[in-house]
């Protein structure tokens, strides 16, 4: 959110405003026949479940409602531009999760907002989670900018020793997998070798707030096809790294 970002002191009050005033204002001026009060509910349990694996079976039985009455109210709420489910990917190896999603905000404030928890990531218990969403809203918004047809997904294993990938983008069979770490001192997991292996074809990089801005604007570059783009902004990173 723009004026949340550019004055932070005034962040809270415009989020909490935002959330009371306009945040709903499409879904219900588009479904004037659905409960204020239950879409309510069910994107505060959506914000407390960013980042984790959520189905319309366990969200039911929390909110109290039908699976089905569930599952509508959150496809129409992704239709509204307010959440986007990131579904879980699977070529049918035995032991993959094949119908599972997770469920984000398209943006962390918002988030925050409806839980009234505004917490500094640095003591925040769920920063993991927090910075996966903005990664993956992120990614979502590069690609409906370049036009380049990639899809994203969670991966996952089930069984006693699950294994996972944060997000895939996939795109013609090619596969790139991504683990969101806070510390860009991390290293990829032991998880991202067993996905090589099962998928030898794909790549793995980690990720952490330290290093994403320079991580998106090189994928910006490099998707719109501008070499020129691509050589002035290495040649300025060297430039920058020189002198500092």
């Amino acid at each position: 959110m723009p004026v949340a970002a550019l004055n932070p002191e005034q962040a809270r009050e415009f989020l909490d405003d935002y959330c009371n005033g306009y945040l709903l204002r499409d879904f219900i001026d588009l479904y004037s026949e659905k409960s204020p009060r239950l879409v309510s509910k069910i994107l505060v349990r959506l914000a407390y479940c960013a980042g984790s694996e959520v189905t319309y079976d366990g969200l039911a039985r929390d909110i109290g409602a039908s699976r089905n009455t569930i599952e509508d109210y959150v496809l129409k709420l992704e239709e509204c531009s307010i959440i986007r489910i990131c579904p879980s990917f699977s070529r049918n190896l035995a032991n993959e999760l094949k119908k599972g999603r997770k469920i984000y905000f398209f943006d962390n404030g918002v988030r925050n907002a409806l839980i009234r928890n505004f917490s500094p990531m640095a003591s925040c218990a769920n920063a993991g989670a927090l910075w996966e969403n903005f990664f993956f809203m992120e990614r979502v918004k590069l690609h409906d900018t370049l036009l380049d047809f990639k899809s994203m997904y969670f991966w996952r294993t089930t069984g006693p020793s699950p294994k996972e990938m944060d997000f895939l983008e996939v795109l013609d069979g090619r596969i790139e997998a991504f683990e969101c770490k806070l510390s860009s001192k991390v290293q990829a997991s032991r998880h991202a070798s067993f996905f090589q292996k099962k998928y030898p074809e794909s790549t793995v990089t980690v990720v952490s707030p330290q290093d994403c801005m320079r991580f998106f604007r090189d994928a910006y570059v490099r998707g719109r096809g501008d070499d020129a783009s691509l050589e002035a902004y290495r040649l300025a990173l060297e430039s920058a790294a020189r002198r500092s």
